[in-house]
């Protein structure tokens, strides 16, 4: 199928139509049972279950350990999978090894910021002087609906909440973009995945993340004051022990 435009002497052109989108559906039981099963997320990220869109982000987050379960076996199994990565590496392997090669250089384009993330990794987000780690719970989305935001990433992530009493998942929307530049270092989004941050900013997050951990059992502490509810309150008592003879 072709498409017509018209040149600049008014003739007719014929010209090779270009699809606005490309995706992937995985109508192979056993090979949609076995992307679940390697993932470390929900591996599709279309609208429909089965269904992986174009630049397909979660086979270029797995494509090496997908690689090595097809060459360690050989079964009908491998073959589906060897059959998928062969598509996807003609078509999108350059563009797969150029987002490798920015993001080791920490830096990432326009191209490949959705490449970035991926479910249920750490990012970490600053909020003035602080730093703060959370979860992505989900693929990135565009923004499509706001033109001044045309190109920015929707990140949906969550991270421990307590409200007095226990621990919950509080949940957080953020948006990415480069700002309108094509190239922007790693450390200048607003968010960005842990595994590009420093080692001394990974340590601190740890530690604190330890110490905030602890906080989902009732432990015994000293305080003044009234209670959560604000019902009853709590004064400290003196207690003195007497080793018995």
């Amino acid at each position: 199928m072709r498409t017509s435009r018209n040149d600049r002497n008014g003739d007719t052109v014929l010209v090779e139509p270009r699809p606005e989108s490309e995706a992937i559906y995985i109508v192979s039981d056993i090979l949609r049972a076995a992307l679940i099963d390697m993932a470390d997320c929900l591996p599709f990220d279309g609208s429909m279950d089965g269904e992986m869109l174009a630049p397909y982000l979660f086979l270029y987050h797995h494509r090496t350990r997908l690689e090595d379960f097809a060459r360690q076996t050989d079964d009908e199994l491998a073959r589906h999978v060897s059959c998928l990565l062969s598509y996807v590496k003609a078509h999108y392997g350059a563009e797969y090894d150029d987002a490798d090669a920015k993001f080791a250089q920490h830096v990432v384009t326009a191209e490949h910021l959705t490449k970035l993330w991926v479910p249920n990794q750490i990012v970490v987000s600053r909020k003035g002087i602080h730093d703060i780690a959370y979860v992505l719970a989900h693929w990135p989305k565009r923004v499509i609906d706001e033109p001044m935001k045309r190109g920015a990433l929707v990140l949906k992530c969550w991270s421990w909440d307590y409200d007095g009493t226990k621990l919950k998942r509080k949940f957080k929307d953020f948006t990415v973009s480069l700002a309108g530049h094509n190239e922007v270092p790693l450390s200048k989004l607003l968010v960005f995945p842990l595994v590009s941050a420093s080692e001394e900013l990974s340590r601190q997050l740890k530690n604190r993340g330890h110490k905030f951990w602890k906080l989902r059992y009732q432990q015994l502490v000293k305080y003044d004051g009234l209670d959560f509810n604000r019902e009853k309150t709590y004064v400290r008592i003196c207690q003195v022990e007497y080793p018995s003879s």
